[in-house]
């Protein structure tokens, strides 16, 4: 589920360990993947880190009166924070509530088996290995930078409503409040 050479041995066993005991659990899948279990990348983040449900108090000093972007160094890209928010008022900084720029980087990193929605485009791999930083769109001097914002939301678009249908919007932010 990620290429060849990208886990050391340990860290491939710690992969695979964490998801066996997590499936051993009593997980809801565990009835589903029993025999064999997923071991990417994704599966291990997802259960291990939390998503951001509070603003840091350390991004109360972050100009939110501006414009933040993810850019992706590599490939000279950059998605816009306004763009890739799905509601009014999701937005403060660099802090996006829903979906935000964490998710943008773990879909367009992922190695193929990690989504399984169907949708082409997702889990290519096509930004893994790459250098990103968020930073203000004032920031994002020079040529050869080019804006991804409408191509990556209906990316998330499509992957949210094979996942969750027509709705997701209105089940992403039902989490956010959890």
């Amino acid at each position: 589920m990620y290429p060849d050479g990208l886990l050391s041995p340990s860290e491939i066993s710690e992969v695979v360990e964490f998801t066996l005991a997590k499936f051993c659990e009593g997980d809801d899948y565990a009835t589903e993947f029993a025999e064999d279990p997923p071991t990417s990348l994704y599966c291990f983040a997802i259960d291990e880190y939390n998503p951001i449900t509070d603003i840091p108090a350390d991004a109360r000093f972050l100009p939110s009166d501006r414009l933040w972007v993810l850019r992706n160094l590599t490939a000279r890209v950059y998605v816009r924070a306004d763009k890739l928010a799905i509601g009014e008022g999701l937005v403060e900084g660099p802090v996006i509530r829903g979906i935000g720029f964490g998710e943008v980087v773990v879909m367009k990193t992922c190695w193929p088996g990690v989504y399984e929605s169907g949708v082409p485009g997702v889990g290519q791999g096509e930004w893994a290995g790459n250098c990103f930083d968020i930073t203000r769109i004032d920031m994002v001097r020079g040529d050869g930078w080019k804006d991804v914002s409408d191509e990556v939301v209906a990316l998330i678009g499509a992957v949210w409503e094979a996942s969750f249908g027509q709705d997701w919007k209105k089940v992403v932010l039902a989490c956010e409040k959890e």
